[in-house]
């Protein structure tokens, strides 16, 4: 979905070092937004809860995009909080953390990686009531008004789609298919949606107060 965002949801197995870094920078204060203080911790399980950090350099590569990630959460999860009715139930939680087990190469391998970051059970349930907190929100705020006229969607498909077809023997109808209809439109939709946060977090990004600290891990 997001650029910055979120993204958010997978994993592989830490090795030691990480563990190590766990039970000793887990309370190091990184930053604040707003006075919501974001630690070494918060970095440390995000990144163990990404399925495409694989070994000690992945961990070290990811620490700043992962602080500057978790800072962009802290601001949608502030306006999420604002509405009401949009509490996560404990099944769609329960779901949603089923999702990222199955991008692992077996449960317990994701349950190996989250026990080595210290990430408790109790954790792992806010870890992603936030998550899908911040995703309702999403849905309610832009998605919901991402309305995608017909002229998009054919324009699209003249821009986009009949370029690729280089077969001069094939004659493309005028119009798109009705089942290419809702895979443009599809697109469409989280294009405008994605544009939608980027202005939101610059913007929220300028009015908020977001300091960031220096530590071992970030000079």
């Amino acid at each position: 979905m997001l650029k910055r965002l979120i993204l958010l949801f997978s994993l592989l197995i830490l090795l030691s070092p990480l563990a190590k870094a766990q039970s000793i920078l887990v309370d190091e204060l990184v930053a604040t937004v707003n006075g919501d203080p974001i630690t070494q911790s918060d970095v440390i399980w995000a990144i163990a809860l990404n399925p495409q950090v694989k070994n000690e350099k992945d961990y070290l590569q990811n620490i700043p995009l992962m602080l500057e990630q978790i800072i962009d959460q802290r601001l949608l999860l502030a306006e999420a909080a604002r509405l009401p009715n949009l509490d996560p139930s404990p099944i769609e939680i329960s779901k949603a953390i089923g999702e990222v087990i199955k991008k692992f190469p077996s449960e317990q391998i994701f349950y190996q990686r989250v026990n080595k970051v210290g990430l408790t059970a109790e954790m792992l349930q806010q870890i992603f009531r936030d998550r899908l907190l911040i995703l309702k929100y999403i849905d309610f705020r832009f998605r919901a008004f991402a309305l995608i006229s017909e002229a998009e969607i054919v324009d699209y498909y003249e821009q986009n789609l009949k370029p690729k077809i280089k077969d001069p023997t094939i004659v493309l109808p005028d119009k798109p298919s009705d089942q290419e209809r809702k895979l443009i439109e599809a697109i469409l939709i989280e294009e405008r949606v994605n544009n939608q946060i980027e202005q939101f977090l610059e913007s929220a990004h300028q009015q908020a107060d977001i300091v960031q600290f220096k530590t071992g891990n970030n000079p």
